[in-house]
C-alpha cells in the first residue's frame, strides 16, 4: 500500500505514527484525570451524605436504651417502658428512611466496589432490625442480647466511612474518616455505658448488686477507656484545634470504681450524679464528631474541585501537545517535500529538453576532408 503513496504521502505516513502514539497517550492520560476527578466528586457526595448516617445511628442507639430499660422494666414500669420503646422506633424509622434515600441517590460508580457493599449492606440491615424488634416482641430477648444485637446493626452501619477510608487514595482525607469513625463509635459506647452502668450503681446503692452484672460493667466500662482514649489521640494528631476534654474527676471515679467490679464504693451522691456525668460526656463528644465530619465533607470537597481542575488542564494540554504535534509533523513533510519537489520538477525540465538538445547537436555543422590530401594524389 505505501508503495502506491507519492513521496510527499509516505513522509506523511511515517510522521503520523509518532503522532497517532502520542494521541493514544493523550487519551490514556485524559481519562485517568477524569476518572480521578469522578472518584473526588462521588468521594465528596457520600461523606456529605454521612450527616444522615449519624441522625441515624443516634436514634438506633436511643431505641437501644429503651429496650435496656423494656428488659429491666418492672411489672410497675412495664407498660410505660414498652410504650416509650416503641415510639422510639418510629423515630428510628423516620431516620433511617432518610439516611438510606440519602444513599441511593449517590452516583458510586467510581468508588471501590467494596464502598458500594458496604453501603448496600447498610441499606439491607434494614430486615435484620425488623428481625431484632420481631424477637424482642415475640420472645423478650435479655438485655445482653438485646444489646449485642443492636450493637451489631449499629457497628456494622460505620463499614460505609470505615470502607471509603480504607480506600481512598488520599491518605490525608483517610485520617479524618478513621478519627470521624472512632468518634461514633465512641458516641455508640457512651449511649450504651449510660443505662447499663447506671442500673449496676443504682443496684448497688439498693444492696442488690450481682457479681455477673458488676463484671459485665467492669467490661464495658474498660472498654470505653480504651477506646475514648485512642479517640483522644486520632483527634488531637488532627490538623486544627479539635480537642475532645478529658471527663471530670468525679465521673473519671465513677468508672474506676466500676472497673473494679466494686459500684458499691461510690458514695450515693456520686452515683446520683452518674446520668448527668454521662451525658455530658456525650454532650461534648457529639459537637467533636460533628465538627470532624464537617471537615471531612470541606477537604473532600476541595480535593473534588482540585481533581477536576487538574482534570480540565490535564485535557486541555494533550490536546495542545497533540495539536502542536501535528503542526509541527506537517511542518518537518513540508520542510522535505518542497525541496524534492523543486528536484523533481527540474528533473522534469531537463527531460522534457533533452531530446531538443540531441537534436540540436545531431544537426549541427560538420567539417570535410583536409584540403592537403587532394595535392598529395595530383604529385
Amino acid at each position: 500500500m505505501l508503495r502506491r503513496l507519492s513521496v510527499r504521502g509516505k513522509i506523511l505516513a511515517a510522521l503520523a505514527v509518532p503522532v497517532l502514539v502520542l494521541f493514544a497517550a493523550a487519551a490514556i492520560i485524559s481519562a485517568q484525570a477524569i476518572g480521578t476527578a469522578r472518584d473526588a466528586s462521588q468521594t465528596s457526595a457520600l461523606v456529605a451524605a454521612l450527616a444522615a448516617q449519624d441522625a441515624a445511628g443516634t436514634e438506633i442507639a436511643a431505641e437501644r436504651t429503651y429496650s435496656f430499660l423494656d428488659a429491666n422494666s418492672t411489672r410497675d414500669t412495664a407498660e410505660e417502658a414498652e410504650a416509650q420503646m416503641m415510639a422510639q422506633r418510629e423515630k428510628t424509622d423516620r431516620a433511617l428512611d432518610a439516611r438510606d434515600r440519602a444513599y441511593e441517590r449517590l452516583n458510586t460508580s467510581a468508588l471501590d466496589p467494596r464502598v458500594r457493599k458496604a453501603m448496600a449492606d447498610t441499606i439491607g440491615d434494614r430486615s435484620e432490625l425488623v428481625g431484632v424488634r420481631q424477637a424482642i416482641d415475640r420472645s423478650g430477648l435479655g438485655q445482653l442480647q438485646r444489646n449485642s444485637l443492636y450493637g451489631d446493626l449499629i457497628d456494622a452501619a460505620l463499614d460505609v466511612p470505615r470502607t471509603l477510608a480504607d480506600t481512598t487514595p488520599d491518605r490525608s482525607l483517610a485520617q479524618y474518616l478513621d478519627t470521624y469513625v472512632l468518634l461514633d463509635e465512641l458516641l455508640a459506647q457512651q449511649a450504651l455505658e449510660q443505662p447499663l452502668a447506671g442500673a449496676v450503681l443504682q443496684a448497688a446503692q439498693a444492696g442488690q448488686q450481682s457479681d455477673t452484672t458488676n463484671q459485665q460493667a467492669a467490661v464495658l466500662i474498660t472498654t470505653g477507656n480504651s477506646l475514648a482514649g485512642r479517640t483522644r489521640a486520632a483527634v488531637r494528631q488532627l490538623p486544627g484545634e479539635f480537642r475532645l476534654e478529658t471527663p471530670t474527676a468525679t465521673y473519671n471515679q465513677i468508672r474506676e470504681n466500676l472497673i473494679g467490679s466494686r459500684p458499691a464504693a461510690t458514695p450515693p451522691s456520686q452515683a446520683a450524679q452518674w446520668p448527668t456525668l454521662s451525658q455530658e460526656d456525650r454532650d461534648q463528644t457529639a459537637p467533636v464528631r460533628d465538627a470532624v465530619r464537617t471537615e471531612t465533607a470541606e477537604k473532600a470537597s476541595d480535593l473534588a474541585a482540585a481533581a477536576t481542575t487538574r482534570a480540565v488542564i490535564t485535557i486541555l494540554v494533550t490536546l495542545a501537545a497533540v495539536v502542536a504535534s501535528i503542526l509541527v509533523a506537517g511542518f518537518i513533510a513540508r520542510a522535505i517535500v518542497n525541496p524534492l519537489r523543486r528536484l523533481t520538477d527540474a528533473a522534469e525540465d531537463v527531460r522534457a529538453q533533452l531530446p531538443k538538445l540531441v537534436a540540436h547537436g545531431a544537426a549541427g555543422p560538420r567539417r570535410g576532408p583536409s584540403g592537403g590530401g587532394g595535392a598529395g594524389g595530383g604529385g
